[in-house]
């Protein structure tokens, strides 16, 4: 149902995008707080006792690399996507009475949920890192067009490269485990054994890249760093 609402806004969107941007921006609204709705009402149903996905389609396969683009629902993947839908809902409704660049704007949160979406619910490494890398993209512009600070523009790019560096680490961990077990599925590599050293060294790699991304101590220097530089300039 997810993503029979992203096909429909999809074809929409397609021809009004050009249109007023008063039915744009009602159209939108009613989309996002239609998505907020039905997750809200999927974490309601979903049985929260079952340790594993309820609900799991698979799309399609690479049959030689062995990697699937499946998608899995449970009460943990439900509940941050009824948050993701809460934050996109509230950005859009916080620049309700913006005017430039309206059809750009709508269309860069529509992306950030979609991506939001298979990042909670892929149940492929692969497909996971590349959704867990595709929100920088419309983060990029969102930052360096909608940005509040003078700076805004030097903001965006130092946000994409030191996330883009720090998603190095993780690549690094996803590449060896596929490189040792053949597969990157989470079921598969759930019921699989690994050394204790190599798990080591890759829970040391994924706390620096998603300590970068997050991002945690002592991993985020870059970020106050970065908004004092701002606060300075706008002085």
């Amino acid at each position: 149902m997810f993503y029979y609402l992203i096909y429909i806004y999809i074809w929409i969107l397609g021809f009004i995008i050009y249109s007023n941007y008063n039915y744009l921006r009602l159209f939108t609204y009613f989309y996002f707080l239609m998505f907020f709705i039905l997750s809200l009402f999927m974490l309601l149903i979903i049985n929260k006792s079952i340790l594993w996905y309820e609900i799991i389609f698979k799309f399609y396969t690479i049959d030689f690399l062995e990697i699937s683009y499946i998608i899995g629902l449970d009460g943990i993947a439900i509940s941050f996507i009824l948050l993701s839908a809460f934050i996109i809902l509230f950005c859009f409704l916080l620049y309700w009475n913006l005017n430039y660049k309206m059809n750009i704007y709508s269309f860069l949160l529509f992306f950030s949920l979609w991506v939001l979406l298979n990042i909670f619910s892929s149940l492929d490494l692969f497909f996971f890192y590349i959704f867990f890398e595709g929100i920088v993209i419309p983060m990029f512009f969102l930052i360096g067009i909608w940005g509040s600070r003078k700076r805004k523009i030097y903001a965006s790019y130092q946000f994409f490269v030191y996330t883009l560096l720090g998603s190095i680490f993780v690549l690094l961990v996803i590449l060896s485990i596929y490189s040792n077990k053949g597969s990157s599925s989470f079921d598969f590599i759930l019921n699989s054994y690994f050394f204790s050293n190599r798990q080591l060294i890759w829970i040391i790699f994924l706390f620096i890249g998603f300590g970068v991304k997050v991002p945690i101590m002592p991993l985020h220097v870059w970020l106050p760093k970065l908004m004092l530089k701002h606060q300075h300039q706008d002085q």
